[in-house]
């Protein structure tokens, strides 16, 4: 049984940018699962906006969806999506819109936050989630109105390992049940064993390719199978090398953390750091662990954003954090990419911090260059796809030179190639003077960090780096 169908659809946003879709074909039967990868930027998350709303498109070709089709979607950003204020209620909201009696609601919101392995109380505010728990929670929201046809947007890079274990088990079941999936993906081995159908978006089409060799828990995922890149391979020799030479730096630590309980005030403790760690400037450390773990939290108290955290642990350039007094000495990339974009251009976005400064306005079109973003620099950073998003909210801060830099799950949303641009301008950026502290789900074989934090089972540790970084298990690695 046909749910969906894409036919000969041309696209465009404007007639300053090149066609999105160019005869872009897809069609979706009823218990198939169908996974996109492409470049970042080159539509994908389009497609699934297409086949959800076709009415705010101005396209030509040919959207058909079965009559009475009920589609689920789970977008990159979930916070796009949240309604309510606590968990339970935002899952039932939907079955308060299909008018579901009252009664039924309580199990079919406990039913469906079990699916997706968030065992919270209902009234569990949704700003105590992490990232990573908000997608589960949106699929939760989704499976409560049991939708013949689920789109996801990349959900390896929301989800820790676990998550991308217990979604794959939960997808087997919902395709034994005959719901269709898309999935959009840039790690597409990861989800391998339930997908029927794999296309590469490019050109404006999808193009079918050959499923990959599945992964097991020792294999690599692409973008995160590399040897790590050696110094060297960070220079850039061209007209767009770095405005800011290398300098002697100083070895002595740019951020200390004192051993304490870190979390909110009047809460119970996120973690124990039972001892003392540090950064220097000439350190680039990973700091790893699952949904909720609290990486984000201990970020942005770091840069003084959290008011209710007692910060007398931590020390920033020698100074209590406090929001705004570093000022470009410190950069700060947010989980949410979005919330740290507000000029109508990507050019204006990236000068706004430079203006500000005092600091050269090339540098803005150097990091640019770097990243091979300059074709972006007049479009509206508010209509691009979430990786270059993520990739100019970056360049925005990169583009300051700062002393120290704090990345919260940077390479979300992007591709293998502009994965390795990324790195290649951490590296030159460390070997510069740069402290950087990145956060992630799980290790990057590929990055040459120096340092490894761990946060698992309520502790804070520092773990022993192992001299093969490559040998590293991608899902499971700690």
């Amino acid at each position: 049984m046909q749910l969906a169908s894409l036919s000969q659809i041309d696209f465009q946003f404007n007639d300053r940018q090149g066609k999105v879709f160019n005869q872009l074909n897809l069609t979706v039967n009823q218990g198939e699962c169908h996974c996109i990868d492409g470049p970042t930027g080159s539509g994908k998350s389009t497609i699934l906006k297409l086949l959800t709303q076709p009415q705010a498109f101005n396209y030509d070709g040919e959207v058909k969806l079965a009559p009475s089709l009920l589609i689920g979607l789970v977008m990159q950003d979930p916070n796009i999506q949240i309604l309510r204020q606590t968990i339970g209620a935002e899952v039932a909201f939907g079955l308060e819109n299909l008018a579901v009696p009252a009664q039924q609601m309580p199990q079919k919101v406990a039913t469906a936050l079990t699916r997706v392995g968030l065992n919270l109380p209902f009234s569990t505010p949704i700003s105590q989630l992490s990232l990573g728990q908000k997608y589960r929670l949106m699929i939760a929201a989704q499976l409560v109105l049991s939708p013949q046809l689920l789109l996801l947007d990349e959900p390896w890079a929301q989800l820790d390992d676990q998550g991308v274990a217990e979604l794959s088990a939960l997808l087997v079941s919902l395709l034994a049940d005959k719901m269709s999936l898309i999935i959009i993906e840039h790690q597409p081995q990861a989800f391998n064993p339930l997908i029927d159908f794999h296309w590469q978006l490019t050109g404006g089409q999808l193009i079918s390719y050959s499923s990959p060799e599945p992964v097991t828990p020792a294999a690599s995922i692409k973008g995160f199978n590399q040897a790590p890149l050696p110094p060297q391979a960070a220079s850039i020799t061209s007209a767009h090398a770095s405005v800011k030479p290398p300098q002697t730096v100083s070895h002595s630590p740019l951020l200390t953390i004192a051993p304490h309980h870190f979390g909110y005030l009047a809460q119970e403790p996120l973690f124990e750091c039972a001892r003392p760690l540090s950064v220097s400037a000439t350190e680039m450390v990973l700091l790893t662990g699952s949904n909720g773990a609290g990486k984000s939290s201990l970020l942005t108290a770091i840069v003084g954003g959290n008011s209710d955290v007692d910060l007398a642990a931590i020390e920033l350039f020698g100074q209590r954090p406090k929001l705004g007094i570093f000022k470009h000495r410190l950069g700060f990339l947010m989980q949410r990419p979005s919330r740290q974009l507000f000029e109508p251009t990507v050019i204006s976005e990236l000068q706004f911090s430079l203006k500000r400064f005092g600091l050269p306005l090339t540098q803005a079109d150097t990091v640019l260059a770097q990243l091979e973003l300059s074709h972006l620099k007049h479009a509206s950073p508010h209509t691009l796809s979430y990786g270059q998003q993520h990739l100019i909210a970056f360049a925005s801060i990169a583009c300051t030179y700062p002393a120290f830099l704090l990345l919260d799950d940077p390479f979300a949303g992007l591709d293998d190639e502009y994965m390795k641009k990324l790195i290649k301008i951490l590296i030159e950026l460390n070997q510069q003077g740069c402290g950087i502290l990145i956060a992630s789900h799980r290790v990057i074989p590929s990055l040459s960090y120096q340092q490894h934090w761990h946060i698992s089972h309520g502790q804070l540790t520092q773990q022993t780096r192992p001299t093969n970084t490559h040998a590293q298990a991608f899902p499971y690695a700690d």
